[in-house]
């Protein structure tokens, strides 16, 4: 009987360290992720992502950290905007990381070409500091 305690006493450690390891490491990963997926949404995503204008019917968003600054960029990815709707897009997110209240917030459109569409993207910086 106290066999049996000791080895499942010793399993939990172990299954907790490893649990512990992946999450430490996971930190320095890049996450891409959906709005369905909803704890990594909650837990990862900024605010002002959660709140910017959806500008397409596809997308998703990508949080990654650098190892060396620890600085935290997050995306929204908006994909497959047609050509004739690219500008737009960019105008109106454009005015949306413009007039955010937040002025010491570091963020940025990008627009990317993706196979006869293109992609709009708009990436929040994060620094622990």
């Amino acid at each position: 009987m106290k066999f049996r305690r000791l080895g499942a006493l010793i399993a939990f450690m172990f299954f907790s360290a490893l649990l512990y390891c992946y999450f430490m490491v996971s930190v320095f990963t890049k996450k891409c992720y959906t709005q369905h997926d909803l704890l990594v949404y909650q837990l990862l995503t900024p605010k002002f992502l959660k709140q910017a204008p959806r500008v397409s019917s596809d997308w998703f968003f990508v949080s990654d950290t650098d190892e060396g600054s620890l600085l935290q960029r997050s995306e929204i990815v908006f994909t497959g905007v047609p050509k004739n709707d690219v500008h737009r897009a960019e105008e109106r997110l454009n005015a949306y990381v413009e007039s955010y209240p937040a002025s010491r917030e570091m963020m940025s459109v990008v627009v990317e070409a993706s196979a006869g569409n293109y992609d709009v993207k708009v990436i929040h910086y994060e620094s622990d500091e």
